[in-house]
């Protein structure tokens, strides 16, 4: 069976720092899911230390979901084991993407005084250089 986990866990081998998740604000039926996605990655042993920065896009938009509501639908509350973070922003205009991008920053430099090395974060020779989609990956069209 082809599924998400299966396509980020072989295209990302080493354990990885962040996790970047971007929700469509507008979308109500697809929040079930993405918590579900969110809860399979925190729990992936490659993830165990892994900060979450969630960008809620489409803010702008009538009926969009708040940042509040978004963070108490996905529970992010009970996350206690990652640092997280949830950011309002308009991919279209830019607005609120400095300021999550400052906080994954920010936890840059928390882990630096954790002693992260910056070795962890680069790939092995010979592994596929882009997510799913880019060329050499397993989705490309």
């Amino acid at each position: 069976m082809f599924t998400q986990e299966k396509v980020w866990s072989s295209h990302f081998p080493l354990a990885w720092q962040f996790v970047i998740l971007v929700i469509d604000s507008t979308n109500r039926n697809r929040l079930l899911t993405t918590r579900e996605e969110l809860y399979k990655m925190l729990a992936h042993e490659a993830l165990q230390d892994a900060s979450v920065l969630i960008f809620a896009n489409k803010q702008g938009m009538k009926d969009s979901m708040t940042t509040a509501e978004i963070s108490q639908f996905l529970t992010l509350g009970a996350i206690k084991d990652h640092p997280w973070h949830i950011q309002g922003c308009c991919a279209l205009t830019g607005e609120g993407l400095p300021a999550g991008l400052r906080w994954l920053q920010s936890q840059v430099k928390a882990g630096e005084c954790l002693g992260w090395e910056k070795e962890s974060a680069e790939l092995p020779r010979g592994a596929p250089r882009g997510g799913p989609g880019s060329e050499g990956s397993p989705l490309s069209f």
